[in-house]
């Protein structure tokens, strides 16, 4: 990933933590007079987990933006940020729990996800590295196997000399034919 597609990740990140925060927000004052202020908080739960799997970074955002506009909005007095009832401190350090656990999981998950895809990617090279060898391999082992066989059938004696200048001038075909598919193969 390019250093301008990891920012531009990063900042979508931040981003939909904040959209995801004013969308709970959104919701809960519209549907407050219906729920209750638990019910308000567990709102949140999606919008902190939704930061959470953009990283730690966005997860702690939407955690504290979860819980300053939980305390602002729904935790009486309303539109102060002040906490009368302690039982609310247990709501906002739930709400930071649960985003980092959430974006710790999905890092390890991400980062398995990476190696995984290292090993994949290993192998294939493998198989591919495997299938070349055995391929030129082959490919080359042909003409040797002609230039040998005629050489040493050249070097008998008892080969008359027609047949020997045959098994020559197939030496020199094959050699120049291993030496072409040797240059290709370089190059």
């Amino acid at each position: 990933m390019t250093v301008a597609a990891s920012r531009a990740s990063r900042a979508w990140g931040y981003a939909s933590a904040v959209a995801a925060v004013a969308t709970a927000t959104a919701i809960g004052l519209v549907a407050y007079p219906r729920l209750s202020t638990g019910d308000v908080s567990m709102l949140y739960l999606p919008a902190v987990m939704l930061g959470a799997l953009a990283g730690r970074g966005p997860a702690l955002l939407a955690a504290s933006l979860a819980v300053l506009a939980f305390d602002v909005c729904f935790v009486p007095p309303r539109f102060a940020i002040v906490v009368e009832n302690p039982r609310n401190v247990v709501t906002f350090v739930v709400m930071f729990a649960a985003g980092l656990s959430i974006a710790t999981l999905a890092e390890r998950l991400r980062g398995q996800a990476a190696i995984a895809r290292q090993a994949d990617l290993r192998a294939r090279t493998e198989e591919l590295r495997s299938s070349l060898l055995s391929s030129v391999s082959h490919d080359l082992r042909t003409p040797l196997a002609v230039i040998t066989g005629a050489a040493s059938s050249a070097a008998d004696p008892s080969v008359p000399a027609a047949v020997r200048a045959e098994l020559l001038d197939a030496v020199v075909t094959e050699a120049r034919r291993l030496e072409r598919m040797l240059s290709n193969l370089l190059q």
